[in-house]
């Protein structure tokens, strides 16, 4: 079934590329290569026909350019760069930088190389860590078997993943 699945998945995948006018042999022979939905979903997302996002609202207003300059430039101060993009579409260095930010993850997150290689490091290397927030024993008593708690990212189950997430988002957890 799965299998099954995963054929159709690339044939609609490669259907709407095609129609799209975007697929070259390359990208054909690396979705045929493919062995995961995940690794399929990863390819396709910067295909995928999306919204209009917060990216595409900050490369309108001309923040494509400070993108490509922070990313090209590992020494250069963001704020300072920042400050030649203040115009009428950005108000200040805080809304042009955080335009960038949104530029940049959109970036990251369709790059399929990049996203397989976070997966990979987080299932062998990452852990998931939750401890208490100063002062907030008692209020966050359904919380406890959070307080100090420590484990591989890989191992922990959804249900204890969305606890301590809802414990961070009391306020009650911190997560490192």
């Amino acid at each position: 079934a799965y299998l099954r699945e995963l054929d159709a998945r690339r044939d609609t995948i490669l259907g709407s590329i095609r129609d799209q006018g975007k697929l070259t042999e390359e990208l054909e022979a690396k979705i045929a290569a493919d062995a995961t939905k995940a690794e399929l979903e990863d390819i396709y997302l910067p295909y995928k026909p999306k919204r209009r996002t917060k990216a595409e609202i900050a490369r309108e207003r001309g923040l494509g350019p400070l993108a490509e300059a922070i990313l090209a430039d590992r020494a250069a101060v963001p704020a300072e760069l920042a400050l030649a993009y203040i115009g009428e579409e950005v108000a200040d260095a805080k809304a042009a930088l955080e335009g960038t930010r949104d530029i940049l993850s959109e970036q990251f997150a369709e790059n399929a190389d990049l996203v397989g290689k976070l997966r990979t490091y987080m299932k062998e290397r990452a852990f998931m860590r939750s401890r208490v927030v100063d002062g907030k024993q008692e209020a966050g008593a359904k919380f406890s078997d959070y307080f100090d708690h420590v484990e591989r990212w890989a191992n922990v189950p959804s249900h204890r993943a969305l606890a301590m997430l809802r414990g961070r988002n009391e306020e009650v957890l911190s997560l490192d």
